[in-house]
């Protein structure tokens, strides 16, 4: 076997830039919008599609949530402020009542 080698993915000057709130606003939105562009060029869309649309959506509210209410000094709005489930569903739903497996939840 070859000798193993360990080292971070991201070098730690771009990791500090990336993981800053504001940039991961921006690229958040960034891939909104160009999965809604996508969305547009395809004029028909998969319902999988509109659900990629509507977690990016959900993921850069919770985002812009958590950067105003640390620039406000509150507390991070709790994840469940956001009904995720309510929005899009069961990804299961696609494959009716069984799951992936073939086995039923209940």
């Amino acid at each position: 076997m070859p000798r193993s080698y360990r080292f971070p993915p991201v070098p730690a000057d771009m990791r500090e830039d990336r993981e800053h709130p504001d940039i991961r606003i921006a690229r958040r939105a960034g891939t909104l919008a160009r999965v809604a562009a996508v969305a547009h060029e395809r004029g028909e869309v998969s319902s999988g599609l509109r659900r990629v649309i509507v977690i990016q959506a959900v993921r850069l509210a919770d985002l812009t949530a958590a950067r105003l209410a640390y620039a406000d000094g509150r507390s991070r709005p709790a994840p469940t402020t956001i009904d995720v489930q309510g929005l899009v569903g069961s990804v299961m739903a696609e494959f009716g009542e069984e799951g992936l497996d073939g086995t039923s939840d209940a």
